[in-house]
């Protein structure tokens, strides 16, 4: 199973290529001051404490039911899990890009990582340098507006059924 996490500026949305996991999306929870100070001082390791996690949303991803699931730190911190003795095999994708993700532990630890990504945006494999709809000129995603183009509706979780 991978450590509960989020995706700070980023969306995420996760696709069942193979076998079976479950996603259990916790409360974002709330952080202390000396973790939100240090994060100032030290904004990629930053080590603090947080707010209990609490479940809010469980869901099976498997091959002969939902397939996908979307979430970010609006909804709710995630974790996957392969529950099963066969492998299982997930495709993850994030936009913006994803540069920075905090890590969370049930003791109420968090932890902040920096991750590598590409910091341009493309289509079909080329670079564009475009901006749509849904970005700012910074090139962070917009992602309450995203949701509210593309779901409908503001942030709340949300699992898509298979497609037809």
């Amino acid at each position: 199973k991978s450590a509960i996490h989020g995706h700070e500026d980023s969306s995420c949305w996760v696709v069942l290529v193979e076998g079976e996991v479950h996603e259990i999306q916790y409360n974002v929870p709330k952080l202390d001051k000396k973790f939100i100070e240090t994060q100032m001082k030290n904004p990629t390791g930053a080590i603090g404490r947080c707010s209990k996690l609490r479940v809010i949303h469980e869901v099976k991803l498997s091959e002969d039911g939902l397939t996908n699931t979307y979430a970010n730190d609006d909804i709710a911190v995630h974790r996957i899990e392969n529950r099963t003795d066969r492998p299982a095999f997930t495709l993850h994708v994030y936009a913006p890009g994803l540069r920075k993700m905090k890590i969370f532990k049930d003791s109420g630890e968090v932890f902040v990582y920096s991750v590598a990504s590409i910091p341009y945006m493309s289509e079909h494999g080329s670079r564009t340098g475009r901006w749509g709809k849904d970005t700012d000129p910074d090139g962070i995603l917009d992602i309450e507006a995203w949701n509210k183009n593309q779901l409908g509706c503001s942030p709340v979780i949300s699992s898509m059924p298979n497609p037809p």
